[in-house]
């Protein structure tokens, strides 16, 4: 199976929706689901992108 999360929220943020979805993937993964996560640059709490990070598609 394969499994498309689409999210605002994810690590390297630190907040509990973030942990809560990558805590979620890890066990998908586990069970043998291919999960591809699409997410936008990280920048919460501040609103300022993380260094090292900017919005484009890898």
């Amino acid at each position: 199976m394969k499994l498309l999360f689409l999210s605002d929220n994810f690590p390297p943020e630190v907040n509990a929706p973030a942990n809560r979805t990558y805590e979620h993937c890890k066990e998908w993964v586990k069970q043998g689901v291919e999960v591809t996560v699409i997410i936008c640059s990280p920048n919460f709490p501040k609103g300022k992108v993380f260094d090292g990070y900017k919005n484009q598609l890898h």
